[in-house]
């Protein structure tokens, strides 16, 4: 019986030192709502990083700072033009003393309607100003108005709190700011604004825009001769 007990005792403590082997975690991990794309050129050989969103195609991740439309045709600048506000032609623009190559490449340029109706094409070949739908499915797909533009925001650049930002959409919108009709330039490092391709009436067109202090994605229909930037989406 004494042998028996001491053998019992053995075994327990055996199985007690035992390692258990670690929990194997099952769960599936988070599908990415995008990934980098393969990049592309402009007529300018200006190259462009590029984002896959998840079942809604390929954009540009950063603002479109072209002087010339795809055809080679140029685009001229504006920039000595105090009232835009009869203006009617395509022209390009910068935020004052921000014409420097670093500003360019940061925040792109500002560009009126103009440019975007014109059929020579402002975006690369084999790409296009987006659509109101286009912007609008993009939107709903990652995570709707209230928080997408926390997801679209860039982490940099932009004046605190940057609410909600955290670019979990690799679009990296930033904030190059606006040129109103009258010559006044606003908002650099607080807003970002970028053209459809969708008119609203015959003088206005459906615009997108972001805020520093908002996650959230503002739609509004926009004068033709302001100047915004503008992001191309692969055709």
């Amino acid at each position: 019986m004494k042998h028996i007990l001491i053998l019992a005792l053995l075994i327990l403590s055996f199985f007690s030192c035992k390692k258990k082997d670690p929990k194997v975690d099952t769960t599936p991990p988070p599908i990415p709502i995008a990934t980098n794309g393969d990049g592309v050129y402009d007529y300018d050989s200006n190259f462009y990083k590029t984002v896959k969103i998840i079942s809604n195609g390929e954009w540009m991740a950063e603002n479109l700072r072209t002087s010339h439309y795809s055809n080679g045709d140029t685009i001229f600048s504006g920039k000595n033009i105090q009232d835009i506000s009869g203006l009617g032609s395509p022209k390009f623009f910068f935020y004052p003393n921000g014409d420097s190559i670093s500003n360019l490449k940061k925040y792109g340029r500002l560009y009126t309607y103009y440019v975007v109706e014109d059929g020579r094409n402002v975006c690369p070949t084999g790409w296009h100003v987006p659509n109101q739908a286009e912007f609008d499915t993009m939107i709903k797909y990652i995570g709707g108005q209230d928080i997408a533009g926390g997801k679209l925001k860039s982490t940099t650049l932009w004046t605190a709190p940057n609410t909600g930002a955290n670019n979990e959409s690799l679009f990296n919108a930033l904030p190059a700011g606006f040129r109103e009709p009258n010559n006044n330039y606003k908002e650099v490092t607080k807003t970002g604004i970028w053209w459809s391709s969708t008119p609203d009436t015959a003088n206005r067109v459906w615009s997108y825009y972001l805020k520093y202090t908002y996650s959230y994605v503002f739609r509004t229909p926009s004068e033709k001769n302001s100047a915004y930037s503008i992001r191309c989406k692969k055709n």
